[in-house]
């Protein structure tokens, strides 16, 4: 009976032990890569986004698909006493658009740049490009179209593919098992809601992330979760899911990949507007000397210059505009359903600046005809002048300058508003948009509307 019972307990124990020896391990996500000057990260991305945009009766108004695929070489070039890359030389390799789009004549559209180069700056917890820096050993200057992708490649600039410091928000700050799951807290979702180029690209906020360890193979980390996101579209809130994955070497901390996906849907009045976008990157690092790389010395300039000082009075620099106002004109509070800002007088009369992104990049040649078509369908159309201009970036533009007239208005004089000038970067096409000095009385208001291409 003693005899079983001593079996019994060392069974006991050698069970206890075991289970003792089998703790599941615990990996430290949080650990921050040392770097040195001349370290490289080569980062290939694949992405793509559509936008279908349907009215009740079924008829759909837009439809466009965008891929885009880029392979781009990071160069650290400075770091601070950490070991934390403050300045960065980012080498677009090669890029590459395809678009389609009923927008376009011919249904769709490729635009490639071939070896761009810019350098990143530190600010905050993410990089900002200087842009007077953006140059070329092989394109000597940039469609208009060319030199939105740079803008649109250079605004994601935002953190080092090979640590993501904005992402690294939604990290946990303590070790974690495989199948561990954490909450991100709420300081940290704020400051990556305003860091992360994929939150600000549509002017979201963090309502809550949820994310789990999913396995760890040879010291790599698989990490996966969902951040709910929530942005405000013509003055209605619209809440999706942005879903995240990333492998992050937990000896080093450095990433090797990440990818991302959401498909928004939202109801406005009888339209309906549904989304998807995809993004996946690769990253490879090498270590560097200790010393950068020299760039190439025959490099032609294609960066643009921050905007000087400017004097006038209505400025929108989220959408890139300076306008200088007659006195005699008021600026109201722009609509928020439909964006529309206006600016009234005390002779009853109102002018409106309706500012809208197109649908789809395009170029001098394809988007011209279709703002003077447009503009000879309105009664009483006259071309003033036609002017063509250059813009930052070497970008060849048109200056446009039309007047119109009414039965029971006339323009005798006009007051030509001054070029819009860029806040941010150039638009390939500038529009002059003319406020009536003299108007008969009316009670109508008189709307002029502004595009341009961001």
């Amino acid at each position: 009976m003693v005899r079983n019972l001593s079996i019994v307990l060392a069974a006991i124990t050698a069970v206890l032990v075991l289970g003792g020896s089998a703790a599941a391990e615990e990996f430290d996500l949080s650990k921050v890569p040392v770097l040195k000057v001349g370290d490289q990260f080569i980062a290939k991305t694949a992405s793509q986004s559509s936008t279908i945009v349907q009215t009740a009766d079924g008829k759909i108004v837009k439809d466009t698909i965008e891929k885009t695929e880029k392979t781009s070489i990071f160069e650290v070039l400075a770091v601070d006493e950490v070991g934390k890359a403050k300045e960065v030389r980012r080498t677009v390799v090669t890029a590459r658009k395809d678009m389609q789009s009923k927008a376009l004549e011919k249904g769709q559209k490729e635009v490639v740049i071939d070896e761009v180069v810019g350098t990143l700056k530190k600010d905050g917890l993410k990089f900002a490009a200087d842009t007077t820096t953006i140059t070329s050993p092989k394109m000597k200057e940039l469609t208009a179209s060319q030199i939105a992708l740079v803008k649109g490649i250079f605004d994601d600039s935002t953190s080092l593919p090979g640590y993501s410091e904005d992402d690294a928000l939604l990290l946990p700050s303590k070790p974690v098992a495989v199948g561990g799951t954490w909450d991100v807290d709420r300081d940290k979702l704020d400051k990556w809601a305003e860091a992360s180029s994929a939150s600000r690209k549509v002017n979201g906020k963090a309502k809550s992330a949820k994310f789990k360890l999913a396995s760890v193979t040879d010291g790599i980390a698989d990490i996966a979760g969902v951040v709910d996101v929530s942005v405000t579209i013509a003055g209605k809130a619209i809440d999706f899911e942005w879903h995240f994955k990333a492998k992050i070497d937990t000896r080093t901390g450095i990433w090797q990949a990440k990818s991302s996906e959401n498909s928004p849907e939202c109801k406005i009045d009888q339209v309906t507007l549904k989304g998807n976008e995809t993004s996946s990157t690769t990253i490879e690092y090498k270590p560097g000397s200790g010393k950068a790389s020299e760039p190439s010395a025959n490099m032609n300039k294609l960066g643009w210059a921050a905007p000087g000082k400017d004097d006038n009075s209505f400025k929108d620099a989220a959408k890139g505009i300076s306008l200088d106002i007659p006195k005699d004109y008021e600026t109201e509070k722009p609509d928020p359903q439909t964006g529309v800002q206006k600016f009234t007088s005390n002779k009853n009369t109102s002018v409106g600046l309706n500012a809208s992104s197109l649908p789809i990049l395009m170029d001098l040649e394809e988007f011209g005809p279709l703002i003077l078509k447009g503009l000879k369908e309105i009664d009483d159309y006259e071309l003033v002048s036609k002017n063509a201009i250059k813009l930052p970036g070497n970008v060849p533009g048109e200056l446009l300058v039309a007047t119109f007239k009414q039965k029971t208005v006339h323009l005798p004089k006009t007051w030509v508003g001054r070029s819009i000038k860029t806040m941010d970067i150039m638009q390939p096409f500038v529009h002059q948009v003319l406020y009536p000095q003299e108007l008969e009385k009316r009670k109508e208001s008189h709307d002029v509307q502004l595009e341009y291409s961001s």
